[in-house]
């Protein structure tokens, strides 16, 4: 493993290689089966790579001449160093034997490995009909909180398998306007695929092979024949089960009205969040699980999973209508200051996990990302939706914990004038 300047991007006569034992311990780090002693070591790693403005060229691949790329990272929210896969179309991947080959289910090096997280993906293998059985086995809840204790909500393994995807393909970040490529729904769909390639549905099987992500992909069957090749291909015994991820206006109870009138039964149902209407509260991404009829015989979808997303040409998730007028906002402030200030940069990201502070795991509805290219500020504020913060101890208690906290009421959007006036004022330095 060697370490290249991040500015030339790729291997160059003179990078410096590190030596066999940190790189088994940043490999042990981002596996999580560090020792202290590794672990120790790994961070200092890090720590002195992201300084210095270096990546981390792995050579899982050395033999063919490729070195997938690794960047060291800082979460401030979290205060833990983690390592970032720089992955994407023209990218290379990683060995399949490489820990770094597979998503890491949550960032960070430096905290504490045997603590339970209510902020963590599924892990393992990206199996929905697995995790629903050990569920239903167990009578287990992995509800996800948060500090403030007003989501109450259980996701289904269906849904935060769909997050886990959708945080992989960045969907749920939206670049500063100066660097937005014009939206297309092509695009997220080009992305959606492109992250489906780097995690596993089976062992050697990526996500990409058993994914469809159109309509025609299921009715003409085509995904059912893929589904099964691998299958017959694998020498597992994974249940078999293949996914269909798509853009649906609205949907019903056990029927997704996905694009160009083409409609998709469902065995069992489609679930959304509590409060959202199928029919109301679109457009949707939906991933639908595939799998063997229950006693009948071959393939189906059996259950779906609608996430809203802000607009059929940019699937960033929203978990309310509020939040979808809330992204409608900020993004109309982004291109306004954009004209005004070329200086700024703004970024969006929704969490899709409760990230780690210092006071628990929290998930804001919206994190602000501000950047000044003259100063080289940055400034990130979370925004709550729907969050009442009337006690002064809990506001003063997250800012303590995330940073600058903003919070958003229905009533806020009555007069949008004046709350993006007040928003606005909040972002900037």
């Amino acid at each position: 493993m060697r370490l290249i300047d991040r500015d030339i991007g790729s291997l160059v006569s003179g990078d410096l290689e590190i030596s066999a034992e940190t790189a088994n311990a940043l490999r042990s780090a981002y596996a999580g089966i560090a020792s202290d002693e590794e672990m120790t070591r790994a961070i200092e790693a890090v720590r002195s790579a992201r300084e210095s403005h270096q990546w981390f060229a792995c050579d899982c691949r050395a033999d063919e001449n490729i070195y997938p790329l690794i960047a060291p990272a800082y979460l401030t929210s979290a205060k833990t160093y983690y390592l970032r896969r720089l992955i994407g179309p023209k990218r290379p991947l990683h060995a399949v034997s490489c820990p770094f080959f597979r998503e890491r289910p949550e960032p960070g090096l430096g905290r504490d490995r045997g603590a339970p997280s209510s902020a963590r993906p599924p892990d393992g293998f990206f199996s929905v009909i697995d995790h629903e059985a050990a569920r239903k086995v167990a009578g287990g809840s992995d509800q996800l909180r948060s500090i403030t204790s007003v989501r109450q909500y259980t996701p289904p393994p269906l849904a935060r398998q769909l997050w886990r995807l959708m945080r992989l393909a960045r969907l749920n970040h939206l670049p500063p306007v100066q660097s937005s490529a014009p939206p297309s729904i092509s695009a997220e769909f080009s992305r959606l695929r492109a992250a489906a390639e780097n995690v596993l549905v089976s062992k050697g099987v990526p996500l990409a092979r058993v994914l469809g992500t159109h309509p025609e992909a299921y009715t003409s069957n085509r995904l059912f024949a893929q589904i099964r090749q691998v299958q017959r291909a694998s020498s597992n015994e994974a249940p078999l089960q293949g996914f269909l991820a798509l853009f649906a206006r609205s949907a019903s109870q056990e029927t997704i009205h996905g694009a160009e009138g083409a409609d998709i039964q469902l065995e069992g149902g489609v679930a959304t969040a509590p409060g959202i209407s199928l029919v109301d509260d679109g457009p949707f991404l939906i991933l639908a699980v595939i799998g063997d009829r229950a006693g009948q015989g071959g393939l189906a979808a059996l259950r779906a999973y609608a996430q809203p997303i802000y607009s059929a040409t940019q699937f960033m998730p929203v978990m309310t209508t509020l939040g979808r007028s809330l992204v409608k906002s900020l993004n109309s402030i982004r291109w306004s200051l954009a004209k005004r200030r070329s200086d700024l940069r703004i970024s969006l990201e929704m969490p899709l996990f409760a990230l780690e502070t210092s006071g628990g795991p929290v998930r804001p509805d919206i994190m602000v990302e501000v950047s000044s290219t003259i100063t080289g500020e940055v400034r990130t504020t979370f925004l709550f939706v729907e969050a009442q913060y009337e006690d002064a101890s809990i506001a003063a208690h997250l800012r303590d914990s995330v940073g600058p906290v903003f919070s958003v009421l229905p009533a806020d959007l009555e007069d949008e004038d004046a709350f993006k006036r007040r928003l606005k004022s909040a972002l900037l330095f």
